[in-house]
């Protein structure tokens, strides 16, 4: 059993080279006895020199096990750890080494035995339908998506690298070359593959280079071959790429953050997420580590060395340019550093003498011009002089310093990208190249690399005007949509409830009407008291607006009732009405949260279910103690309308599945699903209900009861339906409305978005989309948006 890799091994031999207790044959004979091990001192030559006797040795005993206080160990590990406590001529690095070793061989004990554990119970078929979609997602996101496209029709370069021996904090085992040798080109063809599997259990990698050298490519090439085998291997961890530019530290941990990536970049329910990383099933490939505001870097560093010393099982691959990472405080402590190599001359000319004589003038260039030479070192920088140079002859070359070259490559790149006739969409240039400056400005704002139209927030809206149109507009329409709801209900109870004593002179519309402006001035109220972050005030407030409004409107219309009566009026629609809207406060998030699955929780719906139970006889025992003094025909069905819709206002959760689909905005896609389905079980529920309460009117009477009574309960259950699906939807619509009308995005996103793919500005990643380049991102986000004219 060798788990130790070459340099271990070497390290390792070194140091027990140097053992003061391993000199004569007689020391050996003794250290051999005392471990237990003396029946093998037949396998070795004891007497042969000190270097060939300890490679011996250690290809011995690391082939054979022991009992020791009856449990099975390695013999070379007993052999260690008694040599360790006996031989005072070692160095306490030697020994923290020795230590280093002992522990690595117990984590692969307990990883093997965890392994045979998995392979002895098998997946469930959720849990392998959720580990193979994953991977599918990544597959399709990152190596069908931004690997294959971004290498489409370009000469492949084969990228140089060299190990970085100083970037990282490494453990004590990779400390064997000399002091000043911090950097070591490898072979060519070495794969970054070859080079993380050399790093045993508990793989750590850092992916450094300058800005377009191939990181990010890089990366997802090392993915590709982990899906490959994470998907022939149960037992293997799940390849996932993220990227840290979202991380902003706080009372999270890094392993929250990771949690909610899951979800946001891949739809995987934080109960998955959380136990995944609980169990050390995913293997975390972070790009951008330089994407991490200036302020939060070293802070992630740090979170993610805490994160590899308590999860030491959990692989990690972080990528950053080299710049940004050497001016922090901290190192990450992992076992190695990658740094790509910049471009050679030979390679440059190669790729230029390929792509034949349109590039001519540029291969001339590059003999005096020092500024093209710097540029073309990067891959990134040469494909866009590619494209952007393409044709051009000597003389149309500009002439200019480092940095006004760069942004005249991009700025060509851009028009001639816009001038391309490949794609049947038509925007104008100008209105696009808006819209791209303020993707790219919101993205660099809110720390984003991968965009995802359902995950726009109203903290994405540029101006205190606009956010305050947001709120008070979406407060106001929740609020009209829920007094149509409470004024489509209240005409129903008015005109044919018999117990209300009504004589049938309020019109119709004046009930509804009066319950919209209710809805209004609620919603309004709403919005003026959510610094109070008390949902129980606000729906009190609510429901006392809506109260009086109803009495109003009795008092006016129905002058035979009495005061008594009008005071009881008055507390039951206030419950009613302010139970609904604490209900919709409840549900509403400052951020825009889609709800991808759900699923039914009996344990959810019993607690609602109570919650309908006490309301339900709040507003009947009223009804019975000074209405009807006694109780009443409908009172059963009363109570079971109360609790039904309460429980399945309830019940509804988001169900903890990996959705498989990954389509442009299914975020609120899925949302408005959920909530159309929703409403049609609620108007199949409801309808026979109702039909059995109205069953004595006459049919003329009885068809608008119901449709009315239904359609209103349609309304308020669509909004607070299925995690408040409905509500979700609203907060999207109203911000994008917003947005269109400020000319920040047009009116179909998502085209847009594709367009702009076609046009090789992004890159779409699953049901998302990324600047085909960091640096492309940022020369968008300088342009200045207002002088950008529509």
């Amino acid at each position: 059993m060798d788990f130790l890799n070459s340099q271990e091994k070497f390290q390792l031999l070194r140091i027990l080279t140097k053992s003061s207790q391993l000199q004569t044959a007689d020391e050996r004979s003794n250290v051999l006895a005392f471990c237990g091990l003396d029946q093998y001192c037949g396998l070795v030559q004891l007497d042969q020199p000190l270097g060939k006797f300890v490679i011996s040795i250690y290809a011995t005993l690391s082939q054979v096990y022991v009992t020791v206080d009856n449990s099975e160990k390695l013999g070379l590990v007993v052999f260690l750890e008694y040599l360790s406590q006996i031989d005072f001529n070692l160095s306490e690095e030697d020994k923290k080494f020795i230590q280093y070793v002992i522990t690595k061989w117990e984590l692969g004990q307990a990883s093997s035995q965890g392994k045979q554990q998995l392979i002895g119970t098998r997946l469930t078929y959720q849990e392998d339908r959720n580990r193979q979609i994953l991977l599918n997602k990544v597959r399709n996101s990152w190596v069908n998506g931004v690997l294959e496209k971004s290498l489409h029709d370009q000469a492949l370069i084969e990228l140089g690298l060299e190990e970085r021996f100083n970037a990282v904090n490494r453990p004590v085992v990779f400390n064997w070359e000399t002091p000043d040798q911090d950097q070591q080109p490898l072979p060519p063809d070495t794969k970054v593959i070859d080079q993380f599997d050399q790093l045993g259990i508990g793989r750590t990698m850092l992916i450094l280079g300058e800005p377009g050298a191939g990181k990010t490519i890089t990366l997802v090439e090392l993915a590709r071959d982990l899906v490959d085998r994470a998907q022939q291997d149960v037992n293997l961890p799940i390849p996932v790429v993220l990227n840290l530019s979202s991380w902003q530290g706080g009372k999270h941990t890094i392993a929250d953050w990771l949690v909610s990536e899951l979800y946001s970049q891949y739809q995987v329910p934080k109960q998955v997420g959380k136990s995944w990383m609980k169990a050390g099933q995913l293997l975390l490939l972070l790009d951008g580590l330089d994407e991490v505001n200036s302020a939060y870097r070293d802070a992630c560093v740090q979170a993610l060395n805490q994160l590899h010393q308590e999860q030491v099982d959990t692989e990690m691959v972080v990528c950053s340019r080299i710049k940004d990472y050497e001016s922090l405080r901290h190192r990450l402590n992992f076992q190695a550093a990658i740094y790509i190599q910049p471009l050679t001359s030979e390679q440059v000319q190669l790729y230029l003498a390929d792509a034949g004589a349109e590039l001519a003038a540029v291969s001339i260039a590059l003999r005096t011009d020092i500024h093209l030479q710097e540029l073309v070192k990067s891959p990134l920088m040469l494909n866009i002089i590619t494209l952007a140079y393409r044709g051009m002859s000597i003389e149309d070359l500009p002439s200019q310093n480092l940095e006004e070259r760069r942004q005249h490559l991009f700025n060509a790149y851009i028009d001639r990208m816009f001038s391309r006739r490949v794609v049947q969409d038509h925007y104008p240039e100008h209105k696009a190249k808006r819209w791209l400056t303020w993707l790219a400005q919101r993205m660099v704002q809110q720390s984003k690399t991968v965009f995802l139209i359902e995950r726009m927030q109203p903290s994405w809206l540029l101006s205190r005007t606009q956010t305050w149109v947001y709120r008070i507009g979406f407060k106001l329409i929740v609020g009209w949509l829920y007094g149509l709801s409470v004024g489509l209900f209240f005409w129903r109870v008015y005109a044919y409830e018999d117990i209300f004593e009504s004589s049938g002179m309020t019109p119709w519309w004046v009930i509804v009407i009066t319950s919209m402006l209710s809805g209004l001035i609620s919603g309004l109220i709403a919005e003026l008291l959510s610094k109070l972050n008390c949902k129980l005030i606000i729906g009190l407030a609510a429901g006392l607006v809506f109260g009086i409004s109803g009495v109003l409107v009795a008092w006016l219309f129905e002058k035979h009732l009495s005061w008594n009566l009008l005071v009881v009026w008055l507390l039951i629609e206030s419950t009613i009405c302010g139970a609904g809207f604490w209900l919709i406060e409840r549900l509403i998030s400052e951020k825009i949260e889609p709800v991808y699955t759900t699923k039914f929780s009996w344990l959810k719906a019993r607690s609602y279910a109570v919650v309908g139970l006490f309301i339900g006889l709040v507003c009947v025992s009223i009804i019975s103690i000074f209405i009807t003094k006694g109780l009443y025909k409908n009172i059963l069905s009363d109570f079971l309308i109360w609790v039904l819709f309460f429980a399945l206002i309830g019940g509804f959760q988001k169900r903890s599945e990996v959705e498989r689909r990954t389509i442009p905005n299914q975020g609120i896609l899925q949302s408005a699903t959920n909530a159309a389905i929703f409403l049609t079980l609620v108007v199949i529920i409801s309808v026979p209900i109702w039909w059995l309460r109205s069953r004595d009117l006459p049919p003329n009477q009885m068809i608008p009861a119901i449709m009315s009574v239904t359609l209103s309960l349609g309304i308020f259950l669509g909004l607070v339906g299925s995690g408040g699906s409905g509500l979700v939807c609203l907060q999207h619509f109203i911000m994008r409305i917003i947005l269109w009308w400020n000319g920040y995005i047009p009116w179909n996103y998502a085209r847009f978005l594709n367009y702009a793919t076609k046009r090789i500005f992004l890159q779409k990643v699953g049901g998302g989309y990324i600047f085909i380049h960091r640096l492309l991102l940022e020369h968008f986000a300088s342009f200045n948006i207002s002088s950008i004219n529509l």
